[in-house]
């Protein structure tokens, strides 16, 4: 199978080689991450954390006893916020610009908790006794902070399985949605204006699992759906506009959705762990996971490739966080430290865009396309771009030789095409364009799936 470029450029470098790897996707690298213990706001067992959408404002957490902890400076000087008590902090959301927070405790003195709000950056908090107390196990905000979703996994100690809670006034009213049904909810997520919501269960009654719900009227009505399994589900994460989802299972892998959970694709470049935390950017591209006893993992391409941030070190990884552009992230460790992750101007000015084909489905001896890319470089370094084919029985076939992207230079083709011969077989490919540092390390990745029949 062969790319046709129809742009001289492309042409200049275009190789027929093709490389037989029966191999899964692969762990691709990124460069650039910086990872700091903030060490401010001591070593505790951080369990939740929330960032305003610029990354500026942080508010951590901790259990057993532990306080809410807030920052204004990406995580540098913490304040011990002691005004709303201590208690065991099993969730936290904050709204866009980081002013409303919501937190709740997951049993208070003995037997549930309640949810607490604060709307100025946490210096002060009240009580929400409206949803009562419960065992709350996760909470999700509207980017205003008007609308709060949140999951209990008991409803009280007599009681197996729980609710999903909703406001719409920040917290000073709640709805019980009992549509969604009584479940071991686990993890909930939001898109920006908290009309999408998507929720996972970790087990259900008879302790075999359950599967990933999703509503798209704030949780009135809502859709179990069984494509990506039923699993032990821990996290999710949403895009701000609820089209592209990211789910951990229990010592499982990682399932990303495009269209808002109908269809799920298993992502395993970062293999199975115990997903204790997973986080989005605003347009779903970069996604950051946490591993408890493991790395965080990022990635840059929706979840197709993923890195292993090594550099922040294994350790019990409990929720993660990310700013709404996905190049600052903060994750708390449980014991330990809260670590916050910067992604150097320089890593990321350098900006790669496909735009995929209009039609993914072609037949064999037919051609894919136009699709074009486009490469700018504003960094000090060179770089250079390879693309690849991977096949439906796992053959990568190599379609560039290199094309050398130098500093402050602007590399664009358009008018792609892939010609598809009569004897290709059928199925998913992908298409890839991978580009590497002057020393051979994968920088970043893009790619567009299409179908042979």
């Amino acid at each position: 199978m062969a790319v046709v470029f129809k742009s001289n450029r492309f042409l200049n470098f275009l190789l027929v080689l093709v490389v037989m790897l029966t191999v899964l996707l692969p762990t691709l690298s990124h460069a650039g991450w910086t990872w700091t213990a903030q060490t401010g706001a001591g070593s505790r067992n951080w369990q939740v954390i929330a960032s305003s959408s610029d990354g500026s404002k942080l508010a951590a957490g901790s259990t057993n006893s532990g306080y809410i902890y807030t920052s204004a400076d990406s995580g540098s000087t913490w304040t011990e916020r002691t005004s709303v008590g201590s208690g065991s902090w099993w969730s936290i959301a904050s709204s866009s610009d980081g002013s409303k927070l919501a937190a709740a405790d997951i049993y208070g003195i003995g037997y549930g908790g309640y949810i607490y709000t604060s709307t100025n950056s946490g210096s002060t908090w009240t009580i929400q006794t409206g949803a009562g107390r419960k065992y709350w196990y996760n909470m999700v905000s509207s980017s205003d902070g008007s609308k709060l979703t949140a999951l209990t996994n008991y409803e009280d100690s007599n009681s197996e399985g729980g609710f999903i809670y909703a406001s719409t006034d920040s917290g000073v009213t709640w709805t019980v949605l009992t549509s969604a049904g009584r479940r071991y909810w686990y993890g909930i997520a939001s898109s920006s204006d908290g009309s999408k919501l998507a929720a996972v269960v970790f087990q259900d009654f008879n302790i075999s699992g359950d599967y990933i719900y999703t509503s798209t009227d704030s949780g009135v009505t809502w859709t179990q759906r069984t494509a990506a399994g039923k699993r032990n589900w821990q996290v999710i994460a949403s895009s701000s506009d609820g089209t592209k989802l990211a789910a951990g299972a229990y010592y499982g892998y990682i399932y990303t959705s495009t269209d808002s959970g109908v269809t799920w694709t298993e992502q395993t470049g970062a293999g199975s762990g115990y997903w204790y935390g997973i986080a989005s950017s605003s347009d779903g591209s970069k996604l950051a996971a946490s591993v408890y006893g493991g790395y965080i993992y990022t990635s840059t391409d929706s979840g197709a490739t993923w890195t292993a941030q090594t550099s922040a070190g294994s350790r019990n990884w409990r929720a993660i966080t990310s700013s709404s552009d996905g190049n600052k992230l903060a994750a708390g460790v449980y014991p330990g430290y809260i670590y916050t992750g910067s992604l150097s101007s320089s890593a990321s000015s350098l900006t790669h865009a496909i735009t995929s084909p209009t039609t993914t489905t072609v037949s064999r001896g037919g051609n894919l396309g136009p699709f074009s890319s486009t490469i700018t470089n504003n960094t000090s370094t060179t770089y250079f771009m390879y693309a690849y084919i991977y096949t439906p029985s796992g053959t990568w076939l190599t379609q560039t030789s290199g094309q050398t992207i130098l500093s402050g230079q602007t590399f664009s083709a358009s008018n792609l095409d892939i010609y598809v011969p009569y004897a290709a077989e059928t199925g998913t490919y992908y298409y890839f364009e991978i580009i590497y540092d002057t020393s051979g390390n994968t920088y970043e990745s893009k790619y567009f799936s299409y179908t042979v029949y």
